[in-house]
């Protein structure tokens, strides 16, 4: 555990290795939507057309070099987005998104991996990060996570995470109306614990 007060005033940061997931600046949610626009992405995740990022300009978000956060001007983003951030690269490396589903029964945690970095076992960093953010700084005791049946490598990381699969698979409607098969995930810890109880803001795992 590091100390430092960077979870303070609504703004989260974790770190793991050469990885950080943190509330992002606007031009880092620009980058980490544009994570997931490219067409390997959509496929599982059936966005409508008018919300996926156009080639060009994602690939410049993507390349763009990020400064060190302690020198942004500009206020953080805000809402249930967060940016997987490659410090060695200084780069947006994809998005995390923990919400809660439409009915506000039950919360859910969602994402993926800039095209650069898929396939070289991030996935599951990307989602474990996501669960030390729901468990230990939202306070979260539950959290869900669905994937095409299909999708071999999204279940592979959600497991390596530590989510367990939760039971049989369903149908389940993309935002663009195609139904797909999901199985569906969760993770449940007995102790949650809220970050604004904690003393100091930096999350580290092993």
């Amino acid at each position: 555990m590091q100390r430092d007060h960077s979870c303070e005033s609504g703004r989260h940061y974790l770190r793991h290795g050469r990885f950080e997931l943190r509330t992002p600046h606007p031009y880092e949610e620009a980058a980490a939507v544009s994570a997931i626009c490219d067409d390997e992405a959509q496929k599982w995740l059936g966005w409508p057309p008018e919300l996926v990022v156009p080639a060009e300009q994602r690939d410049r978000w993507l390349s763009m070099e990020l400064p060190d956060p302690h020198f942004y001007r500009e206020p953080p983003g805000s809402g249930d987005t967060y940016a997987l951030v490659d410090r060695e690269e200084a780069r947006v490396a994809g998005i995390l998104i923990l919400s809660t589903c439409p009915d506000h029964r039950r919360w859910e945690l969602g994402g993926g991996l800039a095209p650069s970095h898929r396939r070289r076992g991030f996935g599951a960093v990307l989602f474990r990060l996501g669960l030390t953010l729901a468990h230990e700084h939202y306070g979260l005791p539950t959290v869900h996570a669905g994937t095409e049946e299909a999708n071999a490598g999204c279940c592979g990381s959600l497991l390596s995470a530590g989510f367990t699969a939760s039971g049989a698979s369903a149908v389940h409607r993309l935002p663009d109306g195609r139904e797909v098969e999901a199985l569906w995930f969760s993770s449940t810890v007995p102790d949650p614990v809220s970050c604004r109880r904690r003393r100091f803001g930096w999350a580290s795992w092993r």
